[in-house]
């Protein structure tokens, strides 16, 4: 995975050269496209929106394009990258992770295909307690500092630039003095990298869309879903067979589970 990191680099740092000089009492709007790619049980290529103010940001996971084609940005980066078979996704079936660090809450939207449910949690702002470390480095005109923790079952390696003093980064990973660039994991399973970063006026940043089908959850309800996911994977299966099956032939089934790994773990002293 390191070699693909290496491979990755040198076009990341050629896409977000030009650099805006930032103080304190700007009003700091923006908008960054990460290139992402997850290997948990199928490696999937994504390009993720992270959109910010000094106040809150939104980051939305794009899995795909809505025709399931990989988006020409990861076809010239990963010529052979190709969707698995197996799997069938568009935008609609992405994540949304909205922090508001005003209220010091983080909402998630998240569709979990494989338990056919759709979760909205609601849930304090995590604290990841991170070690910052003296190292930097540049990428693309930006000195970036790395920092590192562990968070919900992994560890991470981030790296910052403290000259876009906002606290957000991809996914969950929050509370960086400045916007997170480049983070991934020990495994080399999860990473993210900024392509793009543009100063714009984005908006108002508003909280996630809802249609009214998810299921709303507080964190203990989430972490036990995910404590008790292979369980929730029979029950899906269960309930589709007791409409052809008998009791006895669903209980004497035979049911085979996909090996699933979870990019988040929670244990009895997990945030």
């Amino acid at each position: 995975m390191y070699k693909f990191l290496l491979l990755i680099l040198p076009l990341t740092i050629q896409s977000v050269y030009g650099k805006q000089h930032i103080t304190t009492a700007d009003s700091l709007t923006g908008m960054v496209i990460y290139s992402q790619r997850i290997s948990l049980r199928t490696p999937v290529f994504t390009t993720d929106t992270l959109k910010f103010n000094r106040q809150r940001s939104i980051f939305s996971w794009n899995l795909y394009n809505d025709d399931n084609k990989l988006p020409d940005e990861i076809k010239k980066r990963f010529p052979s990258a190709q969707i698995p078979e197996d799997v069938s996704v568009s935008r609609k079936t992405g994540q949304t992770n909205y922090y508001d660090a005003i209220k010091d809450s983080l909402f998630s939207r998240k569709s979990m295909r494989h338990i056919n449910k759709v979760l909205y949690l609601q849930e304090k702002k995590p604290t990841i307690s991170w070690n910052i470390s003296d190292s930097t480095k540049k990428i693309g005109n930006y000195t970036v500092q790395k920092a590192t923790a562990s968070f919900r079952g992994r560890s991470y390696t981030a790296w910052f630039t403290p000259e876009i003093p906002v606290p957000f980064g991809p996914w969950k990973l929050n509370g960086l003095p400045g916007l997170i660039l480049e983070a991934y994991d020990q495994s080399g399973n999860i990473y993210f990298s900024a392509t793009t970063i543009t100063f714009t006026d984005v908006g108002p940043i508003d909280p996630i869309q809802r249609n009214g089908k998810e299921q709303v959850v507080t964190l203990d309800q989430y972490k036990k879903i995910m404590q008790n996911f292979r369980k929730e994977m029979r029950n899906k299966v269960v309930k589709k067979a007791r409409a052809v099956l008998s009791q006895q032939e669903i209980a004497n089934m035979k049911i085979n589970l996909p090996d699933i790994e979870l990019m988040e773990t929670f244990d009895n002293d997990t945030p």
